[in-house]
């Protein structure tokens, strides 16, 4: 459902990040909605491992066409997600900007 947020893991990433969801479904975020600035090609593997868990808005949904080799007569469904923070943000994401923050702002507080 388009405007939903989901959770999933990085499953590949090839032309993307392709995200492993519920329902055995994929979804894919393109290379320009990996984040709100630029992520070189040669820094997407070490910034989206396979395995990691990531949070991402589904921005749209498309079915069409069968699944190649299915026989069951299941629609192809593509899923497209972001993870610019910007978006997320917008949907009610909310983070902190420190990376090695995990949520531990009694730490701060000292």
């Amino acid at each position: 459902e388009e405007g939903l947020l989901v959770r999933g893991y990085v499953r590949s990433v090839a032309k993307g990040v392709f995200v492993a969801l519920r329902g055995g479904r994929t979804g894919r975020v393109k290379i320009a909605e990996l984040s709100d600035r630029y992520v070189h090609q040669d820094k997407i593997k070490s910034r989206f491992p396979v395995g990691r868990l990531v949070t991402a808005l589904v921005e749209s949904v498309t079915t069409g066409g069968d699944v190649a080799g299915d026989v069951d007569g299941d629609v192809a469904m593509k899923i497209e997600l972001t993870m610019k923070a910007s978006k997320l943000k917008k949907a009610g994401v909310q983070w902190s900007e420190n990376k090695n923050n995990n949520n531990d702002d009694k730490n701060n507080n000292k």
